[in-house]
């Protein structure tokens, strides 16, 4: 409560639609139906997904209808008819910008690289993390420690996964470089990670939170 504390009150002076996209908080029984959507039961005890179970019981990410349309859009053949029954619900019901593109500024987890003052890092809801792991799981054999936390969706689409077993928060898609193998490229499947913390800062397994 008080990591979305922060976040919340932030977000009701600088940027008010980010603070009405945060969604309600996640039940227990919509937590476990993403548990067993991903098949994470046996990882229930880890202090990443703790955190993470934390988090959505406060606010289940950021509900933007765009989101919903970009995932039923993108990944329709690889969820299954509850989930797209469900992101078709959102993608009427969740918030949408009365400009009808100001959405990918409303991003409460920040911007990155070149995008650094660009808000357009979202938090996503438990459907579309659902919907986004098990994508990348089917396509590029993303490992089941991996979740899809928060994305952006503009010109350069980019992910922030959380590392169950390590606690570690990586970008991606990237395409490997000298520069950035110095800052320790993970690969996960067929994907390239960066990490999002450097490696010789201090370690936390609820980084996320």
């Amino acid at each position: 409560r008080e990591a979305w504390g922060c976040v919340s009150r932030w977000a009701g002076d600088a940027l008010p639609e980010a603070k009405a996209t945060l969604g309600p908080p996640a039940s227990a029984t919509e937590w476990q139906l993403f548990v067993s959507r991903l098949g994470l039961e046996g990882l229930q005890a880890s202090e990443p997904l703790l955190a993470y179970r934390l988090l959505s019981a406060v606010h289940d990410g950021q509900r933007v209808a765009s989101d919903a349309v970009t995932a039923l859009r993108q990944l329709r053949d690889f969820v299954d008819p509850d989930l797209r029954q469900a992101l078709h619900a959102a993608a009427s019901g969740w918030y949408s910008h009365p400009s009808g593109w100001e959405d990918e500024c409303l991003g409460l987890g920040g911007g990155f690289s070149a995008y650094s003052n660009f808000a357009c890092l979202r938090l996503l809801p438990l459907p579309l993390v659902a919907a986004w792991t098990g994508f990348l799981r089917a396509q590029s054999g993303l490992p089941e420690r991996f979740l899809v936390v928060a994305a952006c969706f503009g010109d350069a689409p980019r992910l922030l996964l959380s590392d169950l077993a390590s606690g570690d928060l990586l970008l991606g898609p990237i395409s490997p470089t000298p520069h950035l193998e110095a800052r320790q490229v993970v690969a996960a499947g067929n994907l390239r990670l960066l990490r999002v913390v450097p490696a010789s800062a201090p370690r936390r397994r609820d980084l996320l939170l």
